[in-house]
């Protein structure tokens, strides 16, 4: 019986020493949803502003941004360790975010093992790539391609906490529903 009284996995997003492209997989609580709240929890940044990618830009994320599922983030770690979202126990709604034809900071909503195949549903054909940084050693995955076979199947999971760079083929808005 102590799968009754076992207390379920916090969420976390594991950081390694050096740079993490993260996302949050939840939608975070209010009042506990703002970059620094989130961000603020890494102990040495080693003076590395938190960066996301939007608009063929690279951007500093103010402190009071609201950090959503559906994007992603650059961070610095000094040193392995964990963050902590607080997430809100209410789930349930519509999720948006606008691509740009191009590269796009991403990430997955939900905390299911899904293909890829499977979370780019909402935007049809028009993506084409998605790349995971594979944080531990500092350098990035094989891509998964639409329709691509093998170690670039786009049958491959998205990992949830984790970023990728989305390749879209023109603009276009991811919306889903839970």
């Amino acid at each position: 019986l102590e799968y009754l009284t076992k207390k379920p996995e916090p969420d976390q997003i594991h950081l390694y020493a050096g740079w993490n492209h993260v996302s949050v997989a939840k939608r975070l609580i209010t009042g506990n949803d703002t970059a620094s709240d989130l961000f603020g929890q890494i102990t040495n940044t080693s003076g590395h502003s938190v960066l996301k990618y939007h608009n063929a830009s690279w951007i500093t994320v103010p402190a009071d941004e609201k950090i959503s599922p559906l994007s992603s983030y650059w961070v610095f770690t000094g040193e392995n360790q964990n963050i902590t979202p607080k997430s809100d126990p209410i789930q349930s709604g519509t999720y948006t975010k606008n691509l740009d034809g191009g590269w796009n900071g991403f990430g997955i909503i939900g905390t299911g093992l899904e293909p890829a195949k499977n979370h780019m549903i909402p935007i049809g054909d028009t993506w084409t790539y998605v790349i995971g940084y594979d944080a531990k050693s500092q350098y990035y995955e094989e891509p998964i391609i639409r329709n691509g076979t093998g170690n670039q199947s786009d049958s491959r999971i998205l990992m949830p906490w984790q970023g990728y760079w989305l390749y879209t083929t023109g603009n276009v808005t991811y919306q889903v529903t839970i």
